[in-house]
């Protein structure tokens, strides 16, 4: 940059020079002086611009993706990716959802196909979480377990899938136990979860990071791992990836991380007592706020303290969106909540989604004013998804999409 300077003053320097004695070729030095300090300041801008790893279709999908469960959902623009529940024989395929149309379909770029069978583009076998995650025009996910895992990407209309890399089965043991996320950060991999074990007949977790170039014959580093942990959820925000480590002893106390995805160091922000446990968490105008639990609050990165946004003891679990919460009150209502604690309106979910034997339901995001979830629920030997959208200002609940299926037995 201090070349460029000196560069950009020597023309200006000319110029001024040239003004004074040659009237009469000024017109045309000005000209080519102009066009040739455009190409400099334009070189200059984007080889900032990339030295400092500012894709803006990345920047995009970050602000999109704020209020998306890392690895969960993935949202670019008006759209977000997203898993149906699987079970056993049930194929299941990676669904893209429209959030102005409400328009749900498989993400499979193949011609003809019938998406229901391994051969379809948008199948994706996968462990607990798929680990989405959109940076320069590509979908990231994780595919397969154990020996078998495997980071792969595709466009966004779901064309040109390939293989990125093979995962090494024990840097992915570290931490596919539970919400595991992906990040795809200048070339490399960086995946943050929890692994669970037991020790001495007592339960034993233990949170990590890990890292790996994304090429061949490279190798993951582990960069950071923390012992005894029973919560450990993370987010990525900027050039920064941060995980609260709950610690597993009877006491609520949290250790806050900022990993630094360029030097892979890693700084504690805080190491003490929360106002509660807490499973999900972003970055919201330098706070991270912690939310599913029975609380939501949230942690200054400026100052370092806690501040509570919102707590109830009759919630069940709670998410959050823009300025607004989401409780969980019973197995079909729901809440909305304003950060100041008034309640913006209630909702119910149609009791006939729910089927005798079991039910789950996911919270994928928040987007335009509405919350996503997708509901599964087993009935004899049939699977039951549905995208569900809760829409808080017109305080009402619609079924997107609907699928069916059959499970083994």
């Amino acid at each position: 940059m201090k070349q460029i300077r000196k560069t950009l003053s020597l023309l200006l320097a000319i110029i001024i020079r040239k003004e004074r004695f040659m009237n009469i070729k000024i017109n045309l030095f000005k000209s080519f002086a102009f066009g040739l300090f455009m190409v400099i300041a334009l070189a200059a801008f984007f080889g900032c611009a990339k030295s400092n790893g500012e894709d803006p279709d990345s920047l995009v999908a970050e602000e999109d993706n704020k209020f998306f469960i890392s690895g969960e959902a993935a949202r670019i623009g008006d759209r977000f990716y997203f898993m149906e529940e699987s079970d056993l024989s049930v194929t299941p395929l990676i669904f893209v959802a429209d959030i102005a149309s409400g328009e749900v379909m498989p993400l499979c770029a193949k011609p003809d196909c019938n998406h229901d069978s391994k051969e379809c583009s948008a199948y994706l076998y996968t462990g607990f979480v798929p680990g989405f995650y959109a940076n320069g025009g590509r979908l990231y996910a994780v595919e397969g377990e154990g020996r078998a895992a495997k980071l792969i990407s595709m466009s966004y209309d779901g064309s040109d899938r390939k293989t990125e890399l093979a995962l090494d089965q024990e840097a992915e043991g570290e931490v596919n136990g539970g919400y595991s996320i992906t990040s795809v950060w200048r070339g490399k991999l960086i995946r943050c979860g929890m692994s669970y074990g037991i020790e001495e007949g007592m339960p034993h977790n233990s949170a990590a990071i890990y890292t790996q170039e994304i090429k061949s014959e490279s190798e993951p580093k582990t960069v950071l791992k923390v012992e005894n942990v029973e919560e450990a959820p993370a987010c990525v925000s900027g050039d920064k990836l941060y995980l609260a480590a709950f610690s597993g002893s009877e006491t609520a106390e949290v250790t806050i991380y900022a990993f630094d995805q360029d030097t892979e160091k890693a700084e504690e922000l805080y190491k003490g007592p929360v106002p509660e446990l807490a499973s999900k968490i972003t970055v919201i105008n330098g706070e991270i706020v912690f939310s599913w639990g029975k609380a939501v609050y949230a942690f200054s990165l400026e100052n370092r303290t806690f501040r509570t946004i919102y707590a109830s003891p009759e919630s069940k679990t709670m998410y959050i969106g823009d300025g607004v919460i989401i409780e969980g009150l019973e197995m079909t209502k729901m809440r909305f909540v304003g950060f100041d604690g008034s309640t913006v309106s209630e909702c119910e979910i149609d009791p006939a989604l729910f089927h005798e034997d079991r039910w789950t339901r996911r919270f994928l995001g928040y987007a335009e004013g509405s919350f996503y979830y997708v509901f599964s629920s087993w009935g004899g030997k049939k699977l039951y998804n549905y995208l569900v959208e809760f829409d808080v200002e017109d305080n009402e609940c619609r079924v997107l999409w609907e699928k069916e299926g059959r499970t083994e037995g």
